[in-house]
């Protein structure tokens, strides 16, 4: 029976009321932590994770402190507005390309910088991806400016395009270069949009050299082993539907855009966005995946009434992490799931069945001197692999895990010269890896996603060639 017109008011009135009171107590305690000298980043990193900022005037102050950036940081994260003519001329040594760029022999290095001796004292403006920023941005922003004059969305738009190109400039000289990735560019909206250039940039800067930082590297490899993760962090809070998954020989291929843009490709809604980033800016590294296990949960119900691969991956592609109140409480959800089941401690766990070579996000702790979240320079896999050494391992989860291996190995490079055994088993486990690509575009084209843009549709070059198509973010 239906509840009456002017119950189910009172209903919502009285929801209204109680989320108006929890806004209110959220920014006391807020401004609270902030006031405290030095700022009580402890409490503020709970709040902003468990509660929300509320508003963009607070995520202004807040960002800010809850990943600090250095003045040195701080100061290079733009490029400059001008530069002199032979930094952009295109005949000019630094953007020489004539040469073979894997042998290292022309006059400019793949991160757009001047090579030894090249006899540039010039700042760089370009870089080797700087056409697929140009393709990128040109496509960004259109939920976060409906109704804006498109003059007005240019302007963003070129403050979106100096944000992304400094952040790779600004580490241009550094060991550990930065290198954009299709992605990167949702990340950069959602920081411009909240706090501004002038904020965005170094905030941006650090998390591509944080949090980021397995993202940002030349290759997709590292990247590949953080989504292996997801199904042993799923299987912490619901080992039925981790199972089902893999038994339907799923790979975590769904999860890539969550991860790289903090699912804010699939957000048309800033302030949804925006209530992610306060989690994920007071976490650590992995927590985008400790929110996809949550929303994946949350969706069992659905998930294990679908039985084949590609429908499975269709659903998860489309996955619906819902709105205000709900986001609030996935947030929560994935609290409670990192708490029960932390990065290092499941990645060591499943060491032996995870391909972690590279990626160094699980190894990230939190600084008790700076309060801010970093991650180690060399990932430490390979010395705790020989710590464990003689304790069994070898490939886990049955053909998926050796597909996946697989996968891996032919995405380094490394299948050439290892034997015909190795080349003979990577070519007929191709034509496994080839059958998921093509099952999971089909059904994808037909969810009725076909006229939605991808995150690799640029006509620019990807650093990640083939994986668009089939991810269809």
């Amino acid at each position: 029976m239906a509840k009456p017109k002017g119950r189910r008011q009172q209903i919502t009135r009285s929801s209204i009321h109680k989320a108006k009171e929890h806004e209110v107590e959220t920014i006391r305690l807020i401004n609270a932590a902030l006031d405290q000298q030095p700022v009580d980043l402890s409490a503020l990193r709970k709040l902003a994770s468990v509660r929300g900022l509320v508003n963009n005037q607070l995520r202004s102050k807040c960002w800010p402190l809850l990943l600090p950036a250095s003045p040195s940081v701080r100061s290079s994260a733009s490029p400059p507005a001008s530069a002199p003519a032979s930094c952009t001329d295109p005949s000019s040594p630094i953007h020489s390309s004539s040469a073979d760029p894997s042998t290292g022999s022309s006059s400019s290095n793949l991160d757009g910088t001047a090579s030894p001796g090249s006899g540039s004292d010039c700042t760089p403006t370009t870089h080797r991806d700087s056409h697929v920023v140009d393709c990128d941005v040109v496509r960004s922003l259109w939920s976060y400016t409906e109704g804006w004059a498109e003059e007005e969305r240019a302007l963003k738009r070129e403050e979106l395009k100096r944000m992304l190109n400094g952040v790779v400039l600004a580490h241009a000289d550094s060991p550990s270069p930065v290198y954009y990735y299709q992605g990167l560019h949702d990340v950069a909206s959602v920081l411009l949009m909240v706090v501004g250039e002038r904020d965005a940039s170094p905030l941006l800067a650090v998390l591509a050299s944080v949090h980021l930082r397995d993202c940002t590297r030349p290759s997709i490899d590292a990247v590949l082993e953080l989504l292996g993760m997801l199904f042993p962090i799923l299987a912490a809070v619901d080992p039925q539907l981790a199972q089902h998954l893999q038994d339907a020989d799923l790979m975590p291929y769904f999860a890539l855009s969550w991860f790289i843009t903090w699912f804010s490709h699939g957000q048309r809604l800033l302030q949804d966005a925006a209530r992610l980033f306060d989690l994920f800016l007071s976490s650590h590294p992995l927590m985008p995946l400790y929110v996809g296990a949550a929303a994946m949960h949350n969706a069992r119900a659905q998930l294990l009434r679908l039985r084949e691969m590609p429908e499975l991956h269709t659903f998860l592609v489309n996955l619906d992490l819902g709105q205000g109140p709900a986001l609030d409480q996935l947030a929560r959800q994935a609290i409670s799931l990192i708490k029960l089941s932390p990065p290092l401690p499941l990645a060591q766990r499943h060491l032996h069945h995870l391909s972690l070579a590279s990626a160094v996000a699980p190894a990230a702790a939190l600084s008790d001197v700076a309060g801010a979240w970093g991650v180690p320079e060399h990932p430490p896999w390979e010395k705790l692999r020989r710590k464990e050494r003689g304790g069994g391992g070898g490939v886990g989860g049955g053909p998926l895990g050796l597909v996946w291996r697989v996968l891996l190995l032919r995405s380094r490079g490394r299948e050439g010269g290892k034997g015909g055994l190795l080349a003979s088993t990577a070519l007929s486990l191709t034509g496994i890896v080839g059958v998921y690509l093509v099952a999971a575009v089909v059904m994808t084209y037909g969810s009725g996603r076909s006229g939605q843009q991808g995150l690799f549709e640029a006509g620019g070059r990807s650093l990640w060639p083939g994986l668009g198509l089939f991810l269809q973010l």
